[in-house]
């Protein structure tokens, strides 16, 4: 009862936000829910949430782990079954969004996957809005709309590993300069004729 209860909040929160944040003009998505999807979706398929993205349907799926096995046991198995649900359908973007509880993002030692040409990333809700302000960043550009849909994830995953290796970059300057730091530290506390000949 309990894991069903967080469940639901944790779905309808999530629902909420991305409601709220596809309603900024800045936004602007065209949306879906789990009770309002697009002519053609039902059935076995029903995501949480849906957003128009250039002429495809990106996926948006709250996830909180109903197994006792735990939270990556029970994505890992939700990444199969998305894809056997979505493969070969046109309509669907190619990237996947599962959005977990932030504090159990900790609890997670994978949170990115690729299944049969679709990529899945587990996030927090407090990087939904990172994600659709990056979404529409790319919708402005009008060259992103005459690409076709596989170019257009080339595009947006060159852009993701640029952004990575920069990333790794800035933590690694920062790693090297405290290192550094705690070296002169340490070479301050020796005797002056001991420090001169290190």
């Amino acid at each position: 009862e309990e894991r069903n209860r967080m469940w639901a909040e944790h779905e309808e929160k999530v629902k909420i936000q991305l409601t709220e944040l596809c309603k900024i003009p800045q936004y602007a998505f065209q949306y879906y829910d789990n009770n309002n999807l697009p002519i053609g979706f039902g059935g076995r398929f029903k995501p949480d949430f849906l957003i128009e993205f250039l002429g495809q349907y990106v996926i948006f799926d709250a996830k909180v782990s109903e197994s006792v096995s735990g939270l990556q046991n029970y994505i890992n198995g939700a990444v199969k079954s998305t894809v056997e649900k979505i493969n070969g359908d046109s309509r669907i973007y190619s990237t996947v969004f599962f959005v977990v509880p932030t504090e159990a993002m900790k609890s997670l030692s994978k949170i990115r996957f690729y299944e049969q040409s679709y990529d899945f990333f587990v996030i927090p809700p407090e990087a939904i809005e990172a994600v659709l302000a990056s979404f529409k960043k790319i919708s402005s550009y009008e060259l992103a709309q005459q690409l076709d849909p596989r170019d257009r994830e080339n595009i947006v995953n060159l852009i993701a590993e640029f952004d990575y290796h920069i990333n790794m970059r800035n933590a690694l300057d920062i790693l090297a300069s405290e290192s550094g730091v705690s070296v002169l530290k340490k070479a301050e506390i020796l005797q002056h004729d001991i420090k001169e000949e290190i």
